[in-house]
């Protein structure tokens, strides 16, 4: 085990990005090679060198040990992430690591999720707990962007201390594979062991692997906290390496006390995210539930005046981060199977956003140049079901949408005018 170096670490806060190339390809089924997440996260100190951040590191020799059996628990609820980005028509691909917190919920470090040069959240993920080399022993699960949570801090700020994110799976794996408990913070010891474990994504002497080759490693060491870091930030000095982004740094009993985020250059240490109660709140309030699956946002733009609505989680903190005020669930969507689809509309020359049922009122607009986004939500087709009234305002051609009676009737006494019952929504 490495020797604990006790630290004064310097201000990390004011950082500037030093962005190195990713690797670009025309499709998502295009072979090219791999990034270990994180590989984009170079922060250098404005006034000191000492303050480089880099997202993995060796500390010395490497002294970390290959998991020979990955079905059994702790190593059975590690995941392996297969990260996949979309901008402006070209794809990127990366790796990180994640770890099960629940029957379906896989705890990550938000770089995992959301790629700060690209500005986006991942498009799609493939998780794999327990991978090891090509086996999949409990599966592969891909999810899309509406089945990842970004903490908003990170999404506006990119703060390490906000550096953290999860992942709802569509099954509950965490039965099979077993998951995590959280260590008490107020118990952390200096003198108590840690091991990180993880999918490291690294050069070998024949190259970077296979994505099917790739192997978990642990490590152990030491877990402590420098005043000059946030509260949240912990230091540790257990080896690791590209790919290991979001791994879990856990004590003896299996109690995951960190997220593994962060390397600093100049010092042997590497850094995580303490899991306290702030992490511990965030998966609380956004999992996902039958009712927020469901659950159609709504947001207004106090620039235009406009109001959104999605059904897209991940829409909805892209749009937050952009100036939106959350103002809640709207109304609910139908399934596929059962509902009426709705679609939606932009206008590229007002920045307006319109909904309706009506093909013929979709392919008009169309003709006169808006832009068809597809279908937004599913309608319910019940005559029982609650309505959701469509206003209309003359002066600046912007429509409203609301399931509120009382709502309704104060835009029309400010001058809107009613244009009826537009759709039903399903119950909650």
């Amino acid at each position: 085990m490495k020797k604990w170096i006790q630290t004064v670490l310097c201000s990390l806060m004011s950082a500037s990005f030093l962005l190195p190339a990713m690797p670009v390809y025309a499709s998502p089924e295009d072979e090219v090679v791999i990034q270990p997440a994180g590989y984009d996260l170079v922060f250098e100190d404005q006034n000191d060198d000492d303050g480089l951040i880099v997202p993995y590191k060796l500390l010395g020799d490497d002294e970390r040990q290959i998991v020979a059996d990955t079905t059994q628990f702790p190593y059975s609820a590690i995941c392996k992430l297969l990260i996949t980005y979309e901008k402006n028509g070209m794809w990127y691909k990366e790796v990180g690591t994640g770890f099960m917190v629940s029957e379906n919920q896989v705890l990550t470090a938000g770089h995992c999720l959301y790629n700060r040069r690209l500005q986006t959240i991942a498009r799609t993920i493939e998780v794999t707990p327990g991978a090891n080399q090509g086996n999949a022993p409990f599966g592969t699960f891909t999810v899309s962007t509406d089945q990842m949570v970004v903490n908003p801090s990170y999404l506006q700020t990119g703060r390490t201390e906000d550096d953290f994110g999860f992942i709802q799976l569509p099954s509950p794996i965490g039965r099979q594979t077993r998951y995590f408990s959280f260590a008490d913070p107020d118990l952390i010891s200096e003198e108590e062991t840690f091991t990180l474990c993880g999918y490291p994504y690294e050069s070998t002497p024949a190259g970077y692997p296979n994505e099917d080759e790739m192997v978990q490693k642990y490590g152990t060491g030491r877990l402590a906290h420098s005043l000059n870091t946030p509260a949240n930030v912990y230091q540790h000095n257990i080896d690791s390496a590209p790919g290991q982004s979001g791994s879990p740094i856990f004590n003896s009993r299996y109690e995951v006390a960190a997220i593994h985020t962060i390397a600093y250059n100049n010092y042997d240490l590497n850094g995580a995210v303490l899991i306290d109660e702030n992490v511990k709140s965030f998966l609380q309030e956004h999992t996902r539930t039958p009712e927020t699956d469901h659950a159609v946002y709504r947001l207004y733009n106090p620039n235009s005046g406009e109001h959104f609505y999605t059904p897209h989680y991940a829409e909805l903190l892209a749009d937050v981060k952009a100036g939106w005020r959350d103002e809640g669930v709207a109304w609910y969507t139908e399934t596929e199977a059962a509902g009426i689809p709705m679609y939606r509309l932009y206008n590229p020359n007002s920045g307006l956003h319109h909904y309706t049922l009506d093909l013929n009122e979709r392919d008009s607009l169309v003709s006169i140049g808006w832009n068809n986004e597809g279908i937004a939500w599913y309608t319910s087709p019940k005559a029982s079901d609650p309505v959701v009234y469509r206003l209309y305002n003359k002066n600046d051609g912007n429509h409203h949408y609301t399931i509120s009676s009382y709502e309704r009737d104060s835009l029309v006494q400010a001058g809107w005018m009613d244009e009826g019952i537009s759709f039903r929504t399903r119950q909650p």
